[in-house]
């Protein structure tokens, strides 16, 4: 009997420390994502042509994710991003209305084959709503952000990203970003 309870302590130990490895690549992953998204985006930010707004909505996405994690089969953080509308003029889109999901991924550089889906703000928060976080962070893009002018993008097959964005007619996309594992 004692060797099944060693071999099951042992089996438990090992667990709990692949976990813990996986957890800390996902955050040394996340972190370097992280800091070199702020770079260009402060750099983006400051030349867009309502710095003051984009900087506030910022502000208020990035004090909304924090600590947030988005719950699949391993749990990613939020990385905000922001897109000016002259990066959308260059691709010759409209930059007043939300670019359809084959525009989106030309946006944001995604060369991978990917399945992709569009799905509505509503129908996704709906899933979340017994998260006061996840309402937090609802509220923020209701407060700058006409229905009309929110989509969330889900981009690829099995490691999926996902793009809770909002338009600012002749300003860009803000939003926020995360990764979705789904086998």
């Amino acid at each position: 009997m004692s060797s099944d309870s060693d071999y099951l302590a042992f089996l438990q130990k090992q667990n709990k420390t692949d976990k813990e490895l996986a957890q800390k690549r996902q955050e040394n992953v996340a972190q370097d994502e992280s800091q070199a998204s702020e770079v260009e985006d402060e750099v983006e930010v400051e030349h867009s042509k309502n710095p003051e707004l984009v900087k506030q909505i910022r502000t208020d996405l990035l004090d909304a994710t924090e600590d947030l994690l988005y719950i699949s089969e391993a749990d990613y953080p939020f990385t905000f991003f922001f897109i000016p509308s002259s990066k959308i003029s260059e691709k010759r889109l409209s930059t007043t209305k939300l670019p359809s999901v084959e525009e989106f991924s030309q946006l944001i550089k995604l060369d991978a084959p990917v399945a992709e889906t569009q799905t509505s703000f509503g129908a996704f928060f709906d899933a979340l709503e017994d998260s006061s976080k996840f309402s937090n962070l609802k509220k923020v893009f209701d407060q700058y952000f006409q229905s009309s002018d929110l989509a969330i993008y889900r981009l690829g097959q099995i490691e999926i990203s996902v793009w809770l964005t909002g338009l600012i007619e002749d300003v860009g996309l803000i939003g926020v970003s995360t990764l979705s594992v789904e086998s």
